[in-house]
C-alpha cells in the first residue's frame, strides 16, 4: 500500500487498480488493500453495570470492528466518528478488539477530494463508560437580543434509558461559568426528564434557556469563552454523570443582505486547508493544528474553511479559542463522476444527507462554526436540496453554502471557484441576485504562485456584498520520502566485481518485449534467502 495524489480520476482507475475500472456504485476488489489491526485490553471494575462504548474519531475509508470474535459493527464516512455500544460483547478480564480496514469502499465514491490519499486508523480511538441512564446528547444555543447587548443559553439536553429501573424523573442541571470560571447563576438551569414516558433505548428530549447578565461576546478578534457543564441527577437526587463544553456566545446571520457577525458585516479573510503533515500524513497532533493555527493568525487570516472534510474535534477546540471563522465542509465530492452522481439519484442523497448530518451532530455546539457547506465538486441536482433542507431544519443559527450548486434553496449564499477579478465585479454588481458573494477557492498558491491578489481585494474592498474568500491552499501538501539509496556492491573470489548495481542491456523492437540481465555482487545488506520484488525503471531512448 502507498500514497496516492489524486484530482479528477479515481484512485482505483487505471494502474493504480490493476486495470479493473469499476463503476459507481461497486467498490474494487483487485487491488483494495486490508490494514488488520488487533490488540487486548482490559475494562475496569467499576465500569461494571455501565455501558461501555467504543469511539473511532477517523478511519479511511471502511472498517469493521469486532470484540471477542463478535461483529459488534460496520462503518463509513472516514472524517466523522464512528461508535459502537460494546457492552453486550465484553467478558470480564481481558477482552481482545479487532479491526479490519478497507482502503477502499463504495463510501469512496463520495471521497474524491484533490489531496494525497492514505488510509487506515489516522485519529484517536477511545473507551469511555457511561450510566445506564445517560445524558447522550446537548445542544447548546445562544441567541442575542436587545441589540445584541443581551444574551440567552438555550440548552436541549436528550437522555436515555438503555434498560433496568426507569421509574421516577430525572434532573438535567446547567451552570455557566465565565470566561474567568465564575459561576454566572446563583443556582442551574433544571429541566425534568420523565424517562417512563418512552421505551427503553429511546431519548426523552427536554428544552430550556436562561438569560446570561452582561454577555461578553464571542468573535476572531475576540474569542471569549464560557464554558456549559450539565450534571444528570438521577430521582434521589445523585450526581450520576458530569460532562461540559466550551461555549461562545455570539451571532452569525445574514441580515440586510449581508453576513454578520453580532451584528456586525463581517470580511472574511481565509484560506482552505487539508489535514496534511510531511511525516505524520493525516495523522495530525494537537501540537500540529496549534502551529497552524498560530501561523493563520499572525498572517491577519480569520477564517479556515476545512476542505473538503469535517476536520479532527481538536482543531474546532482550538477554533474556538483562538477565534476563527470555520467552513465547516461535508465530506462529500464526486469530482470525477459529479456530473452524473449524486445528481437526483434518491439512494446517493440518503447517504450524503447522512454525511451532512454526522457533520452537524458532531459539531454543533462549536461557536467557531459558522457556515455549513454541504461539500466540494459534486455537481448539483435534488440531493443538495435535501442536505439543505435537513440542515436548516435542525439549526437556524447558521449559513449554509454551496460552490457546486449555489442556487437560492440551496446555497443562502452565492460562491464560486477561480472567477477572474472583472467576473467576481459582475457579481457584485448583479442586480438579479443580489445574495452575499465570496471566493470560495481563488488565487492558487500551490508553488509560485498567488497572482493578482491585490487586484482581487481592491474589488473586495469596493462592494459591501462581497464579503472575501479563502485561497487554495494553507500550505503545499506533501510527503516526506525516503530517498533511494545507491550502495556500492563488493564481492572477492575469482570472479570478484566492485561498483554500483549494473544495468540491464537489452534492444527493443516495436511489438517485442524487453529481454535483459543485470549483475551485483554480494552485500551483507542484502538478503537473497526469501521471496523478492524486483522494480524497473525503463526509460526509452530515441534513435530516430
Amino acid at each position: 500500500d502507498f500514497p496516492i495524489y489524486v484530482n479528477i480520476t479515481y484512485p482505483y482507475w487505471g494502474a493504480n487498480g490493476l486495470g479493473e475500472e469499476p463503476q459507481p456504485p461497486a467498490a474494487p476488489t483487485r487491488h483494495n488493500p486490508v490494514g488488520r489491526y488487533r490488540r487486548t485490553f482490559t475494562v475496569p471494575r467499576d465500569w461494571a453495570g455501565r455501558r461501555t462504548f467504543l469511539h473511532f474519531e477517523g478511519v479511511k475509508s471502511a472498517h469493521y470492528v469486532w470484540i471477542n470474535g463478535k461483529l459488534a459493527g460496520y462503518h463509513e464516512d472516514s472524517y466523522t466518528p464512528a461508535e459502537y455500544d460494546i457492552t453486550p460483547y465484553l467478558e470480564p478480564g481481558t477482552n481482545q478488539i479487532a479491526v479490519e480496514v478497507y482502503r477502499y469502499s463504495d463510501g469512496d465514491w463520495l471521497e474524491d477530494q484533490d489531496m494525497i490519499r492514505v488510509s487506515g486508523i489516522f485519529r484517536s480511538v477511545y473507551l469511555y463508560s457511561t450510566p445506564d441512564v445517560h445524558l447522550r446528547d446537548f445542544r447548546l444555543e445562544t441567541p442575542l437580543r436587545d441589540g445584541y447587548t443581551a444574551a440567552d443559553l438555550a440548552v436541549t439536553a436528550s437522555v436515555r434509558a438503555y434498560g433496568g429501573a426507569r421509574e421516577g424523573r430525572y434532573t438535567v442541571e446547567t451552570q455557566l461559568y465565565d470566561p474567568r470560571g465564575h459561576a454566572v447563576w446563583p443556582r442551574p438551569l433544571e429541566q425534568s426528564a420523565d424517562l417512563g414516558s418512552v421505551p427503553a433505548g429511546q431519548d426523552v428530549t427536554v428544552h430550556g434557556s436562561r438569560a446570561v447578565p452582561a454577555p461578553r461576546l464571542w468573535s476572531a478578534e475576540h474569542p471569549e469563552l464560557y464554558t456549559a457543564v450539565l450534571r444528570l441527577r438521577d430521582p434521589a437526587g445523585k450526581v450520576t454523570e458530569t460532562l461540559s463544553h466550551r461555549v461562545g456566545l455570539r451571532e452569525f446571520a445574514l441580515r440586510d443582505g449581508l453576513m454578520r457577525i453580532n451584528g456586525k458585516p463581517v470580511s472574511l479573510r481565509g484560506t482552505n486547508r487539508h489535514e496534511m503533515h510531511p511525516d505524520r500524513g493525516t495523522a495530525l497532533t494537537r501540537a500540529d493544528m496549534a502551529e497552524d493555527i498560530r501561523t493563520i493568525k499572525r498572517l491577519n487570516m480569520n477564517s479556515v474553511r476545512t476542505s473538503h472534510y469535517p476536520n479532527n474535534p481538536h482543531w474546532l477546540e482550538l477554533a474556538d479559542e483562538y477565534g476563527l471563522y470555520l467552513v465547516d465542509e461535508t465530506n462529500l465530492e464526486t469530482h470525477g463522476i459529479r456530473d452524473r452522481f449524486p445528481g437526483d439519484h434518491p439512494d446517493w442523497t440518503r447517504a450524503c444527507v447522512a454525511r451532512a448530518q454526522n457533520m452537524v451532530h458532531r459539531d454543533k455546539n462549536h461557536a467557531c462554526v459558522v457556515i455549513w457547506s454541504l461539500g466540494n465538486e459534486a455537481g448539483g441536482g435534488s440531493t443538495f436540496v435535501a442536505m439543505h433542507d435537513w440542515i436548516r431544519s435542525y439549526d437556524t443559527t447558521r449559513v449554509i453554502q454551496y460552490e457546486g450548486d449555489d442556487r437560492p434553496g440551496i446555497s443562502d449564499i452565492r460562491s464560486a471557484m477561480y472567477e477572474s477579478p472583472a467576473r467576481v465585479e459582475e457579481r457584485a454588481r448583479d442586480t438579479g441576485d443580489t445574495r452575499p458573494y465570496v471566493m470560495i477557492e481563488y488565487c492558487h498558491a500551490m508553488g509560485n504562485s498567488n497572482g493578482n491578489f491585490k487586484k482581487y481585494w481592491d474589488i473586495v474592498r469596493r462592494h459591501d456584498v462581497l464579503q472575501g474568500g479563502w485561497i487554495w491552499d494553507f500550505v503545499d501538501q506533501g510527503l516526506n520520502w525516503p530517498t533511494p539509496e545507491r550502495i556500492s556492491l563488493t564481492e572477492t573470489g575469482p570472479a570478484a566485481l566492485t561498483g554500483e548495481v549494473l544495468p540491464a542491456h537489452a534492444g527493443f523492437t516495436r511489438g517485442e518485449g524487453v529481454s535483459g540481465t543485470t549483475v551485483f555482487g554480494r552485500d551483507d545488506r542484502l538478503d537473497l534467502t526469501g521471496s523478492l520484488t524486483l522494480e524497473a525503471w525503463i526509460t526509452p531512448r530515441v534513435t530516430g
